[in-house]
């Protein structure tokens, strides 16, 4: 951050006066800069430079935290985003690219039901993080305990829904259409049958299927609460200490009886064919599938640009008669 320039202002009822500073956020647009009163500014401290442990300096630490978290609540809700902002994070991210090169280029599939084989349900997972944020609430004895837990009791249910309703045709690949409909035979609910990498697919496409415009009727609020649960959801899900309870092993999963191997030659070519790195959902069309989806996210925590251009085409020279 950097001072500009200062003024001192006048209280022009109370008669008070107070100063105030034009700053910059370097490495930020113009657009952002702002003036602040000398109280909300933090005083110089060696210690904020050197990483030092000092009781003002972690104060000051506290507050920049709460202060850059407060203004990037107010950016939020200053509009209503055509789609979900969600940032998947890169552990999420790696699950999802994993498993897929395991379902469709190994013949390999999770074993189904998930709580069978010592992993948690869809249904499961999200009543985990429901009860921990509700708690979480209550024991910080928070004034807007109550409104915490109404929102994590609907994004609860809402996921389940939706997770209920996508799996089929959203988020399978197509080899794993038989063996989970063997699974789902009985009458169980996707969501009591399926795990957390079925979950995370479903994170990456809920930008797709979730209409903010219907959801919001004119209330940012809303928009940026369901993020803040999702995200909140998400961030438990990729802890270290969670993940290994959550995640199956490369070697946990089995082989897809159902699965067919790729030809080994082109029809037209003796070299080897490469399979096709965008695979079909099942009996969804139009759609991106989770790990199309995955990549595209934005504002992931490694996201990037991957494409390749064409180098332009050189004129040939003239002949010369």
């Amino acid at each position: 951050m950097q001072i500009q320039r200062g003024e001192k202002r006048t209280d022009p009822e109370t008669k008070d006066f107070a100063y105030w500073y034009h700053v910059h956020y370097i490495g930020w647009s113009k657009n952002h800069d702002s003036w602040l009163e000398e109280k909300d500014l933090i005083k110089y401290d060696v210690d904020l430079l050197t990483g030092g442990t000092s009781a003002a300096a972690d104060e000051a630490r506290r507050k920049a935290k709460e202060a850059a978290e407060a203004k990037r609540q107010k950016q939020l809700l200053s509009e209503i985003p055509a789609q979900l902002r969600l940032r998947i994070p890169w552990r999420l991210k790696s699950i999802v690219l994993d498993d897929y090169e395991r379902v469709m280029q190994q013949g390999k599939c999770l074993p189904l039901p998930r709580p069978n084989h010592c992993r948690p349900s869809v249904a499961t997972i999200v009543t985990e993080w429901k009860d921990a944020r509700i708690t979480e609430a209550e024991e910080t004895d928070r004034e807007d305990a109550e409104e915490i837990k109404e929102q994590a009791e609907i994004v609860a249910e809402g996921l389940i829904s939706y997770f209920n309703n996508a799996l089929r045709q959203l988020l399978l690949y197509q080899p794993e259409v038989q063996v989970t409909g063997e699974a789902l035979d009985g009458g169980a609910s996707p969501a009591d049958v399926c795990g957390a990498e079925h979950l995370v697919r479903l994170f990456v496409k809920l930008p797709e299927l979730v209409s903010v415009a219907m959801m919001t009727q004119g209330d940012a609020s809303k928009v940026v609460a369901l993020e803040n649960n999702l995200h909140d959801l998400m961030a438990m899900m990729a802890d270290i200490k969670t993940q290994g309870r959550l995640f199956s092993s490369a070697d946990e999963y089995q082989q897809n009886p159902h699965w067919t191997p790729p030809p080994l030659l082109a029809a037209t070519q003796g070299l080897p064919r490469m399979p096709s790195l965008v695979p079909q959902a099942g009996g969804a069309q139009g759609t991106s599938t989770p790990v199309e989806a995955a990549a595209n996210t934005a504002g992931g925590d490694d996201a990037g640009n991957g494409d390749v251009k064409a180098e332009p085409e050189q004129p040939e020279p003239m002949e010369k008669d």
